[in-house]
């Protein structure tokens, strides 16, 4: 049938894709699957239904004016296990971003520097209109260095997600960062979280999600940049 047609790649348009590829290696993001979440990890059947009720209905929330969302607690309170279940729930209905889970234990899980190019170059695939815009970034000027700095982020958060515009296969994406206590220490969390706020904040389509222990550098960070820290748990 015709349309089958628009699902046919001509030799130049893999070659294109290839080369894309190629230039969003060059974020030097955490390996795949290793920072993005496990299923096995996800809630029991039947169990914090309250509070993933609670998140859903902020996700599909048009009205919200807080496009981040801090679901906090003690340890050993279920937050990566429910950062886990909205991350699956996400994925299988298409509106997954990125997924960042974070881990003491893990020397690449646990730097700071590796959170925004792992999320920008999982954000990359997903929507492939940014993913356009990152590489040709990439390609004008190569990323030399990890993706800390206002002109880093410029380029290849803020200009390339103005450029690309919604995704054309979502309503929304939601990036999810899962215990960021456990990334970095006290100084170096908050300019972090101080970017994934300003990420948030870019197009109206892309939402986050970040969970953690309820610490005061965290509290005030996000305080001082007026997102939302719902009490969820």
């Amino acid at each position: 049938m015709p349309h089958q047609l628009n699902h046919l790649l001509l030799p130049e348009d893999i070659i294109l894709l290839s080369q894309e590829r190629e230039h969003l290696k060059e974020l030097n993001p955490v390996d795949y699957p290793c920072a993005a979440y496990s299923p096995s990890q996800a809630c029991m059947a039947g169990t914090c239904a309250k509070i993933l009720k609670s998140i859903d209905d902020w996700l599909h929330d048009d009205a919200s004016p807080h496009p981040l969302l801090w679901v906090h607690g003690h340890p050993g309170s279920g937050k990566s296990a429910i950062a886990t279940s909205v991350a699956q729930s996400l994925d299988d209905a298409g509106h997954l971003g990125a997924s960042f889970f974070c881990k003491h234990d893990d020397e690449r899980l646990q730097d700071p520097a590796l959170v925004m190019p792992t999320l920008v170059h999982q954000l990359a695939l997903v929507h492939k209109g940014y993913g356009k815009a990152v590489a040709e970034a990439l390609a004008r000027d190569p990323c030399s260095g990890p993706m800390q700095g206002a002109k880093e982020f410029k380029a290849l958060a803020e200009q390339p997600i103005a450029q690309a515009g919604k995704p054309t296969h979502a309503s929304f994406l939601v990036m999810v960062v899962d215990a960021l206590d456990e990334c970095g220490i006290k100084e170096t969390c908050p300019p972090l979280l101080s970017q994934l706020v300003e990420l948030s904040k870019l197009a109206p389509w892309l939402k986050v999600i970040v969970t953690s222990r309820t610490f005061k550098h965290i509290s005030d960070c996000l305080k001082e940049a007026q997102a939302d820290h719902g009490d969820y748990l």
